[in-house]
């Protein structure tokens, strides 16, 4: 009986020199490495044929989305629209109508919400906005005379110092809130016009031996309180 016959490789050299040509170095023309480099090159392909069908699902669905939002629907609203209203197009030609026919896609979003009960989205971004963003800070007024001032300094001639420009705005401000600043200290309001860092010499050296004898004083009274007890 003779042994039975060795399955022949469907790899050989001609399949697979035809598959690598292209291949960067020695993977064209290298059995040893070509080989290997042909199988895994066809477990891609054969990966990647069928990735490819959902990555181009998602980029249909990402165009459709985006165009039915532009009406306040979203996808999800279309799609169930589309279905109520018995439309029997897929998501590539929905894509194509979105995208190259926006006339075309914008029928059938009339339909879809003439058929359905829908709620736009764009309510909810309107509704969400804090109160505090709701209402402008200043007057339409308010508004007129801060852009009329900004024109008036754009038309001053170059020639002018910005110094003399910026206490012409502001001086009669700021000598109204130094007026009002020795008004509150002398009422008492404030407790002390001078921040320290301000003292002159004199008053430091002074505030330094107020502060030295302080604390020889505290610690002359702990030291009599701890020695009462011992007298006794």
């Amino acid at each position: 009986a003779q042994p039975p016959e060795k399955p022949k490789d469907p790899m050989n050299v001609t399949k697979v020199y035809r598959l690598s040509k292209g291949f960067y170095g020695r993977a064209k023309n290298c059995w040893r490495t070509a080989k290997p480099k042909v199988e895994k090159a066809l477990q891609y392909a054969y990966r990647d044929r069928r990735q490819k069908k959902r990555v181009l699902r998602r980029i249909w669905i990402t165009q459709i989305n985006a165009a039915t939002r532009q009406y306040g629907l979203v996808y999800s609203q279309f799609a169930n629209g589309l279905a109520v209203s018995n439309i029997a197009l897929n998501r590539k030609m929905l894509a194509e109508l979105a995208v190259h026919e926006p006339y075309s896609f914008w029928a059938l979003v009339n339909q879809v919400q003439s058929t359905i009960k829908w709620r736009d989205w764009r309510s909810k971004q309107v509704s969400s906005i804090p109160q505090k963003l709701a209402f402008t800070p200043m007057s339409f007024e308010d508004v007129k005379k801060q852009l009329a001032e900004e024109d008036r300094i754009l038309a001053l001639p170059t020639e002018r110092k910005l110094a003399d420009v910026v206490e012409e705005m502001f001086g009669d401000v700021v000598k109204k809130a130094e007026a009002q600043n020795k008004a509150d200290l002398a009422s008492g309001k404030l407790k002390s016009g001078k921040p320290q860092y301000e003292m002159t010499k004199e008053e430091r050296a002074k505030f330094l031996k107020d502060a030295a004898a302080k604390a020889a004083k505290d610690q002359a009274a702990k030291g009599g309180a701890k020695a009462a007890p011992a007298k006794k």
